[in-house]
């Protein structure tokens, strides 16, 4: 029984979706326990964790954290996933969320509903600035090419350092990677982020109407200090929701126009149902479904200073990994724990 049923009619899933690596957290009891030893919990039973946590000062147990989320990055795989995030479910008759997300995905055994989904158009942008400071990290993957295989792809050894290297020399060619910010991001974006949101679309697609973006608007509202070309992880948010931050003119169209669409979709599925302020210029937005055929062509809205109805991005990089997955992987092993 899917317990979600009945209790939502559209979704909206902005930057993410649970094929994306960096979005599920795996080997989450032994991080909870690893927690538990930095505070001086030393069990190995899961309630008495969870009771001795809750007696914990917060302060102290987000020093903790920090702790255990520094030494996950720093001797597993960035790539990976978050430290601390959401997970999947052991099966029981109240989990919400059980098995690999591909699967239930691919098989339509999901509470399937209209879907408003997409990316910014740099989302590792912001964080161009701190592939120095991590410079003894990224040594790592120069060493260890295997870490570049997509986490998901599959569980054998030799597969992942053959994979791992041609990704490497496609994205990074022989140098240093802590000495090539802009690639090192640009791979980020991709594999973190435009091919798996990108394959979210695929799937859903054959089950309900998904309408695809790219918010690419580089706005002062988004970040008003930018160093980098594009726009970041989060940047959306300041246009859908009030920070204080006073708007120009073209931040305000830009913010009106991001509201009217997600609060149409919410309200009637169609993000182009009402204009009342007269600012979506009168664009066509395509929803991808089982008949538009997303193998070959999937249709986007570009977000910017106009609203563009385009179709395929990242395209080439799209083939490239499309390539990889059909190759090398494993489907059973696909969004593993």
């Amino acid at each position: 029984m899917n317990l979600t049923e009945g209790l939502f009619t559209r979704a909206i899933m902005e930057s993410s979706s649970s094929l994306c690596l960096w979005a599920l957290t795996r080997e989450a009891e032994n991080k909870a326990f690893f927690v538990g030893t930095q505070v001086g919990v030393i069990t190995t039973d899961s309630q008495t964790l969870l009771d001795a946590l809750r007696e914990v000062d917060y302060k102290k147990l987000k020093v903790a954290e920090n702790t255990v989320t520094i030494a996950t990055f720093a001797i597993g795989n960035i790539l990976a996933g978050l430290p601390f995030g959401p997970v999947q479910e052991p099966d029981s008759s109240d989990a919400v969320i059980t098995g690999r997300s591909y699967e239930i995905l691919e098989s339509g055994d999901y509470n399937s509903v209209s879907t408003l989904i997409g990316f910014n158009s740099n989302e590792g942008g912001a964080f161009e600035q701190y592939v120095a400071i991590a410079a003894l990290i990224l040594l790592e993957y120069d060493l260890q090419l295997s870490r570049f295989a997509p986490y998901d792809l599959t569980d054998n050894d030799e597969t992942k350092t053959l994979v791992g290297t041609e990704i490497r020399l496609h994205y990074f060619g022989v140098g240093l990677i802590s000495l090539q910010a802009s690639n090192l991001i640009t791979f980020a974006d991709v594999d973190q982020f435009v091919r798996p949101i990108r394959e979210t679309v695929n799937l859903m697609s054959q089950y309900g109407d998904v309408y695809y973006y790219e918010f690419s608007y580089e706005g002062d509202l988004g970040n008003s200090d930018r160093d980098f070309e594009g726009v970041g992880h989060g940047e959306e948010l300041n246009y859908l929701f009030y920070t204080g931050a006073e708007a120009d003119d073209e931040d305000q169209l830009t913010r009106e126009r991001l509201v009217t669409l997600w609060t149409n979709f919410a309200k009637t599925g169609d993000p182009l149902s009402y204009d009342y302020y007269g600012v979506l210029e009168n664009v066509t937005w395509i929803p991808n479904t089982a008949d538009t055929n997303t193998t070959e062509t999937v249709y986007y809205l570009n977000i910017n200073d106009t609203l563009t109805l385009e179709t395929n991005p990242f395209q080439s990089d799209w083939e490239y990994y499309e390539d990889i997955y059909e190759t090398y992987g494993n489907e059973s092993y696909y969004t593993t724990y």
